[in-house]
């Protein structure tokens, strides 16, 4: 049977789209109401909460029983048919509110009509779960209505504010704007009223209060501890506010400021107690501080507290001349000048500027004084140089040394290297510096002076790429990358003596390994540094080269300086080959030092 009558609705909404029926008078008055409550929206293009909003309201008892007879939770489901054709009748859908199957789904649900292609919140089960909660809101509205309608009425501002929250809630989904607004401007109406009238209470309250400092807390707290009733107060009482919690102010500074001035005798106080007593008022009295009773008072105790510095002056400029550190002036500052900044008077002014002028003249003599320190030191930092130079010199000529440095860059690092002096070696044995040295050493040797290598002289290998690997464009062969993929001990066709040559291998491998934190890095932190474009900053990679030639400079002219096979090279290339294997040097003496 229920196929059978499903088929003839069917039917029938097939014969209402092909006659053009006029869509259906109850159909147009029903929908006609909730138009009234959105004049200035065009309905037909809701959606989403306000579509939701619509469709509930109009299967809601106060929308629907007036056309179908029954609320929707009662009525027949062959009195839905009218509304299920409505959704397929051309003249209807123009009149329809939002899409023109949500009014309709819950008719076309309850006739078994829906296929799961409406929105589940327009079901009929759904839809009824509403008409039943919106007839309990608008039964709490209605009661709500009466009540406020009555002369006697009795709810507290609380109940109100409640009433208010509700209204954000639920009702604000449920119910309709009209409503909305109907019932909020009597919440806001009543609860001026029940504000004024217990602000005034309080007010009343303010007022008896005795003028002391305890109720001057309690005016002042006033705003603050009714701040919800003062938001919802009228205006006028918001004014009458500020004037009576004014005026109870201007009472209560007017007994008890000229009695904490009675306290202040000059003659019984001196600067200090008038600093704190100055404090502790400001203090506390820092909630009322614009009130012309404080800064008049305040005033007052500045006033004597001149008059105080005024007695003491000769004194007072005593002390700032005595002052040896800017800490005593700025203590005499705290003292004497503290509160009174703002005070027109020529003397305290001239104490101002004398305390300032002394202040200038301490830092002179203090940086005069740290110059004269910092020359000293320099004079004595130059002459142990010049005594350690003398020792030198003559323990090198004791031991039948004769080193000469003259002109070299690194004068103190070859010196040192010379003398077996390690521990003031400014560089590591594994710093790129001091492999720009040995490096340097070994190759102008083996260039420059060949014939005083000995007879068991090796040839020296540096490691260099042997073979390379290229990347190339699969379509195009063109090369896009190369790189070395094995790496090797290729000879160079130069010599060195084996201890020499054993040392020289050790800080070449340590350069090796850390190739790419050092020149190699250095080239790589130039390209990242640039990837923005703009000009390259060269800085870091001449700074490479500029050791390296600096070294090889140093290393050239102390062999031309001292011979290649003199006494004093020999002793360094001892302790370079020392310094490069971590081992303990040999000093002048011929004993070995610390490592």
């Amino acid at each position: 049977m229920k196929i059978i009558y499903t088929v003839l609705v069917f039917l029938t909404l097939f014969k209402a789209e092909l006659n053009g029926q006029q869509c259906d008078f109850k159909i147009q008055m029903w929908i006609k109401q909730i138009k009234e409550e959105y004049p200035n929206e065009d309905i037909d293009r809701v959606s989403g909460k306000k579509i939701e909003t619509i469709v509930y309201n109009l299967y809601s008892d106060e929308y629907f029983i007036h056309f179908f007879k029954k609320p929707f939770d009662e009525i027949k489901f062959k009195k839905l048919e009218v509304i299920a054709i409505s959704g397929h009748s051309a003249a209807c859908t123009r009149i329809i509110p939002g899409n023109n199957y949500e009014l309709c789904s819950p008719a076309r649900d309850a006739l078994g009509m829906n296929k799961n292609y409406y929105n589940k919140n327009f079901s009929y089960e759904i839809v009824k779960e509403k008409v039943i909660e919106i007839r309990r809101l608008r039964s709490e509205y209605n009661a709500l209505l009466k009540k406020f309608e009555n002369d006697d009425l009795d709810i507290n501002f609380s109940s109100l504010v409640e009433w208010e929250s509700n209204l954000k809630g639920e009702y604000a989904v449920l119910l309709l704007p009209s409503e909305i607004t109907l019932i909020s401007n009597k919440i806001i109406s009543i609860k001026q009223q029940l504000a004024d009238k217990e602000l005034n209470n309080k007010l009343n309250d303010i007022k008896k209060l005795e003028n002391s400092y305890n109720s001057l807390n309690k005016v002042l707290s006033f705003k603050n501890d009714y701040r919800q009733l003062i938001l919802s107060a009228s205006n006028e009482s918001k004014n009458q506010i500020n004037q009576e919690t004014q005026s109870k102010v201007n009472k209560i500074l007017d007994i008890i400021i000229p009695n904490e001035l009675k306290e202040l005798t000059v003659k019984s106080q001196n600067i200090n107690e008038l600093n704190m007593f100055y404090k502790s008022f400001s203090d506390k009295y820092v909630s009322v501080s614009s009130y012309p009773q404080v800064i008049s008072a305040k005033n007052d105790i500045i006033q004597k507290k001149v008059n105080k510095i005024l007695e003491d002056m000769d004194d007072i400029e005593t002390q700032v001349e005595s002052s040896k550190i800017v800490n005593d002036l700025e203590r005499i500052e705290k003292i004497y000048l503290s509160y009174i900044n703002k005070i027109n008077n020529n003397e305290i002014y001239a104490l101002q500027t004398r305390i300032s002028n002394r202040k200038i003249e301490i830092n002179r003599q203090i940086k005069l004084a740290e110059q004269k320190r910092q020359e000293e030191i320099k004079q004595r930092i130059a002459r142990e140089e010049r005594e350690k130079q003398l020792a030198e010199a003559k323990a090198m000529a004791a031991y039948g040394f004769d080193f000469k440095s003259d002109g070299i860059s690194n004068e103190d690092l070859l010196k040192n290297i010379f003398i077996g002096n390690f521990d003031e070696i400014s560089i590591k044995r594994d710093a790129i510096e001091f492999y720009y040295i040995i490096h340097s050493y070994i190759y102008i040797k083996a260039k420059k002076y060949a014939s005083y290598l000995p007879e068991n002289k090796e040839e020296i290998y540096e490691i260099e790429c042997i073979e390379t690997t290229q990347e190339k464009d699969y379509w195009s062969g063109v090369v896009t990358s190369e790189y070395c993929s094995k790496w090797g001990e290729v000879p160079q066709g130069y010599f060195s003596s084996p201890e020499l040559y054993s040392a020289y291998k050790i800080i070449r491998d340590y350069e090796f390994d850390n190739r790419s934190s050092n020149v190699g890095g250095t080239i790589l932190d130039l390209i990242y540094a640039n990837k923005g474009g703009g000009q390259i900053n060269m800085d870091p990679l001449k700074k490479v080269y500029q050791d390296e030639n600096v070294a090889y400079s140093d290393i050239d002219h102390l062999l031309a300086l001292n011979g290649c096979n003199s006494k004093s090279i020999r002793r360094f290339e001892e302790n370079l080959i020392r310094f490069s294997k971590n081992e303990s040097p040999i000093i002048l003496d011929c004993s070995l030092g610390s490592n």
